[in-house]
């Protein structure tokens, strides 16, 4: 028998052109990256990658909310930031009881109204598929973060999101086995049915980064489907 040959996503041209629509690359606002150092050395190593945009998604939940930090931080980067990726500020809001304060505020999205949300991975939210209905009734379009890692889901679940035209977005660590086998599984599984919409790094630190993306690898089929994301 012949087995195909996998080939290693570093190896390729994916990230040419790439938008990453989901990380914590903002310094000193969550759990991300805490120096502006950090900041730029990130973006300084996706600039050599290919990377041409990044939406900043910085945690907005009942422990992150400080608009006045998030804004400042940013305005600092971009004052910083000399190189070629365009920068842009959204969020990552978890569907906590704190959600209905934030939609009330306004949410921060990325174009066309879509809004990155995300759940507890092993519970869901209370109220999770209400507020989902809640945000597509205010005009909004749910971006479902990481669904691979959601594992109270099964797969009629993802259906029944796809069905109510939620998006999903998925991490891309998820396919290196970084959160396991199981998460690696639903991946390869969303990816393979062509549920995914948008791609993100959910970057947290780069030298987590840095050693498991080179980890990924993936046949023709799966690399066809993640290119066409």
């Amino acid at each position: 028998m012949f087995f195909e040959r996998k080939k290693r996503l570093t190896d390729s041209a994916f990230f040419d052109g790439f938008t990453d629509y989901h990380c914590h690359i903002l310094f000193g606002v969550d759990d991300g990256l805490k120096e502006l150092s950090e900041s730029l050395k990130t973006l300084s190593y996706y600039e050599s990658l290919g990377v041409k945009k990044v939406y900043l998604t910085p945690h907005v939940n009942l422990t992150y909310n400080d608009w006045n930090i998030i804004e400042t931080n940013l305005s600092t980067l971009k004052n910083r930031y000399k190189g070629t990726i365009e920068l842009q500020l959204a969020a990552e809001y978890l569907l906590d009881s704190g959600f209905v304060v934030q939609i009330k505020q306004g949410l921060r999205c990325m174009e066309n109204n879509r809004v990155l949300v995300e759940s507890s991975y092993f519970n869901k939210s209370t109220g999770f598929d209400e507020t989902l209905f809640l945000i597509a009734n205010e005009g909004y379009t749910p971006i479902i973060a990481h669904p691979e890692r959601y594992l109270f889901m099964n797969r009629d679940n993802y259906q029944e999101l796809k069905n109510c035209d939620y998006l999903f977005q998925l991490n891309l660590l998820s396919l290196s086995g970084i959160y396991g086998s199981q998460v690696k599984h639903r991946a390869l599984y969303l990816l393979e049915k062509n549920m995914y919409d948008l791609i993100g790094s959910d970057m947290h630190d780069l030298d987590i980064f840095k050693d498991h993306i080179r980890e990924i690898k993936l046949s023709k089929k799966q690399f066809q489907n993640l290119m066409s994301i």
